[in-house]
């Protein structure tokens, strides 16, 4: 017990020389990222990252480069879809990072795909989407980001929405926009054609 005793003092004493040896170090950097030195970097900031197979968002915490923190939420996309549609292996894509003190993050490739979920969502309720059709649409936008492997892949599918939830509040239609209605992720002289899409509603079971 006295040699455990003493070999536990001895790492203690070895840990703290280090501290001591470092410390100002560690201290210099700590000033410098508050000063703006090390923005977005894994120094110390948050992430928000998108799953392209299941539209899930991931959020999380770095400092010195370690993920200390990890919070994945479903979106509209993923409460959309059947559990046999999310079955795929998670394909992470940065949308945002930011620092502290510093809040705007940089232009990843997937930077407005949450904004694009979040529109998607807000489509369904200022219309009546029937489910299937939540679903395709859900699935075709996914289908998007996949093809394009970026946010903007996948404008003229979101536009194409908007504009075919607009002609219905423009002849005050309260029929139902089904699956039928939905424009296809396939551009046709650069806008999505209203025609069934070569993804049909269950061809990702």
């Amino acid at each position: 017990m006295a040699q455990r005793g003493v070999s536990i003092e001895k790492r203690a004493k070895s840990r703290f020389r280090w501290l001591l040896r470092w410390s100002p170090i560690l201290f210099l950097v700590f000033v410098l990222h508050f000063l703006g030195f090390f923005t977005w970097s894994g120094f110390n900031c948050r992430t928000e990252d998108i799953d392209i197979q299941s539209g899930r968002i991931r959020y999380s915490r770095f400092i010195l480069w370690c993920r200390i923190s990890e919070r994945v939420t479903p979106s509209a996309i993923s409460s959309a879809l059947e559990p046999h549609d999310t079955s795929h292996t998670p394909e992470w894509r940065r949308v945002n990072t930011f620092s502290p003190g510093v809040d705007y993050s940089p232009h990843h490739g997937f930077h407005g795909a949450i904004a694009q979920a979040e529109t998607l969502a807000r489509l369904w309720s200022m219309s009546a989407f029937t489910p299937a059709a939540q679903r395709e649409s859900a699935i075709r936008l996914l289908a998007a980001w996949q093809r394009g492997q970026n946010y903007r892949a996948a404008r003229i599918y979101v536009d194409a929405l908007m504009e075919l939830v607009s002609a219905r509040w423009d002849q005050n239609s309260s029929e139902p926009i089904d699956v039928r209605d939905l424009p296809s992720i396939e551009p046709v002289t650069g806008q999505a054609a209203r025609s069934v899409p070569r993804i049909a509603a269950n061809s990702r079971s």
